[in-house]
């Protein structure tokens, strides 16, 4: 099988909402939109897309943080958004 090299993504749009429960520090869910076009290697467009999606994190494990580390960090919180 044979691999063509892909051409290039182009988003046109991208949002992304989550929802933190603070009492918990935890992320609870989402939701988001991508816009995006996709073109070949000679610049042809060969697709165009947009979706959205939703989505609720069902797991429910719950581990306190250590007094010692101190809040959070606005790092902290986004390393665990991306992590999600």
């Amino acid at each position: 099988m044979a691999l063509s090299r892909p051409g290039a993504l182009a988003v046109e749009d991208a949002r992304m909402r989550m929802t933190l429960d603070t009492d918990r520090g935890v992320v609870a869910g989402g939701s988001g939109h991508v816009r995006a076009t996709r073109t070949n290697e000679s610049g042809a467009v060969t697709s165009r897309w947009e979706t959205e999606f939703r989505y609720e994190v069902r797991v429910d494990v719950a581990v306190d943080r250590p007094d010692s580390l101190g809040a959070p960090s606005v790092s902290e919180w986004a390393w665990r958004v991306l992590a999600y």
